[in-house]
């Protein structure tokens, strides 16, 4: 039977971690600035397991390098943190060595209603803040998250962009599309893999190539590597982009479900959602308010930039993990060609935009009104799909063939190619967005609704792709981004904190059920 690290001979379960916080003195180990440190220190039966899982799962953003010892767990972070775990005296102690921003241990405070004490009328700077906390678990060390470094723009030796394409092998073309096509090459004095968008060259640079160029890096974005007009060919240009060998979201998607309909896997497990969603929010929230690890509350003066066009195939795949249920997916928005700076004078673009199966209910094939609320609706539509295994809104087919009950002729050109036809008729089509707490088992009264239209696909999906009950506070989080009205939908940034929150009331509700697992009595 596994004990609670500590005093080994104790049989009776202490009262549940505490963990308190504190300014960080220069005697205590570690790295980073201890003048503008915390200590955090937790006392209650933890096991190792349960701590080595709290610091990997409960740090999304972070990657730990963990060793154990017969007296002690380390957790070192790849960037200025460091955590010492003691196992000592029936007691658990946590330090936290590293600078802390006044904004995230508000966050912090918020994040957690078991908050005892705050007391910051300590020593204070106009950047910086060294609160005393008290607070019960759950907690999390998302708000310490490192800063994000990338090498994407890195102009030394190793940048896999430099040389392209004298000093590059072509491998395959990947995929084709409207605003180009993409193609896999291998940069040969490295062998990492990047892959290119080859587009028609023309001046003045595109707007694609701004949006990637402009703004800092972010984690659950594309990495953008470089742009070489007039390559490989005079009449194209390259934006060589970060490379995800996984593919993107569609196709991961298909793979999954012939997984599961194989009985190798189950459907979409709550543990996979919550981090494919808090990623997506992630990376709006940031083109959306230029949110990020280091700005929590955004960028003054940051130009909002509006996607345009999210959607399963835009989404990429970094990293699956190793976990089974895929809860350690890696994912990165991409494919900016359509995406644009927020303009509230000027939402209505006089081109096709975006894909109209996503298109959020202001959005009309007469007046395009992008605006980022558009954005959230379309990554709380890929929620909806993985839950559902299909988005909020009535079929097309369905529109097409009330329309023909009723009328003999198209209502456009018949010289539309085929799919803009097919673009016209999803846009005719009512949203309709179904929760996902609700038991698979339970109709759907709406999906058999005769006047809007039988839908058999729809049916037949949530007959053969049965997705669980998934919890209350997932499905709030998915309705708050598939409001009906604009307004009344949340924004990027407010959502991605009521994602995390969520998330890590859910992982550590999760991490409890396993630590009473392992130290149960035999």
């Amino acid at each position: 039977m596994a004990r609670p690290i500590g005093d080994e001979s104790s049989e009776t379960e202490q009262p549940r971690a505490c963990i308190s916080t504190r300014k960080a003195d220069n005697s205590e180990g570690g790295f980073g600035n201890s003048a503008t440190g915390v200590m955090i220190s937790a006392k209650g039966p933890l096991s190792k397991m349960w701590m080595t899982s709290f610091i990997t799962k409960c740090t999304p953003r972070t990657t730990w390098n963990v060793s154990t010892s017969t007296s002690r767990l380390y957790a070192r972070a790849s960037a200025k943190a460091f955590i010492t775990v003691n196992m000592a005296e029936a007691k658990t102690a946590w330090q936290f060595n590293g600078p802390i921003s006044v904004i995230a241990l508000f966050r912090l405070s918020r994040a957690f209603p078991l908050v005892a004490e705050l007391n910051t009328n300590t020593s204070t700077d106009s950047q910086r803040l060294h609160p005393q906390i008290t607070l019960a678990i759950p907690f999390r060390l998302d708000s310490f998250r490192k800063p994000h470094s990338s090498g994407n723009r890195d102009m030394s030796d190793s940048n896999p962009a430099l040389g392209f394409s004298k000093n590059h092998k072509f491998i395959r073309r990947i995929q084709s599309g409207p605003q180009g096509y993409v193609e896999q090459w291998k940069h040969v004095p490295t062998a990492k893999m990047i892959a290119v968008k080859v587009i028609r060259h023309t001046q003045p640079t595109p707007n694609e190539v701004a949006i990637h160029r402009e703004p800092p890096p972010h984690e659950s974005i594309i990495g953008y590597l470089g742009y070489y007009e007039q390559l490989p060919k005079p009449d194209v240009s390259s934006l060589l982009l970060e490379f995800c060998e996984f593919g993107d979201f569609y196709d991961f998607g298909k793979r999954a479900r012939r997984v599961a309909r194989r009985g190798e896997h189950p459907s979409f497990s709550e543990a996979f959602m919550w981090p494919v969603y808090r990623q997506l929010m992630s990376a709006l929230a940031f083109l959306h308010q230029g949110i990020d690890a280091q700005n929590p509350q955004g960028r003054d003066g940051w130009r909002p930039i509006v996607h345009q066009d999210i959607k399963v195939e835009n989404v990429f795949v970094k990293r699956l993990g190793t976990i089974p249920d895929w809860s350690e997916i890696k994912l990165k928005i991409g494919d900016f060609g359509m995406s644009t700076y927020y303009d509230p004078a000027n939402l209505n673009p006089h081109s096709y935009i975006g894909t109209s199966t996503n298109w959020s209910p202001e959005i009309s094939w007469e007046t395009k009104r992008f605006t980022p609320a558009s954005d959230v609706w379309a990554a709380a539509s890929i929620i909806h799909g993985l839950a559902h295994n299909f988005g909020p809104k009535v079929a097309s087919e369905l529109i097409k063939k009330k329309w023909f009950l009723q009328n003999d002729e198209l209502p456009f050109p018949a010289t539309w190619p085929p799919n803009l036809q097919i673009s016209y008729w999803s846009s005719q089509a009512p949203h309709r967005v179904i929760p996902i707490n609700v038991d698979p088992k339970e109709p759907v009264p709406v999906l058999s609704d005769y006047g809007v239209g039988y839908d058999i696909r729809a049916l037949s999906a949530r007959e053969h792709w049965p997705s669980p009950k998934y919890s209350d506070a997932l499905n709030d989080c998915m309705m708050a981004g598939l409001k009906i009205s604009p307004d009344e939908r949340a924004e990027s940034g407010k959502l991605l904190f009521q994602i995390e929150t969520a998330q890590a009331k859910f992982l550590f509700k999760d991490l409890c059920v396993a630590h009473d697992r392992e130290t149960a009595s035999d």
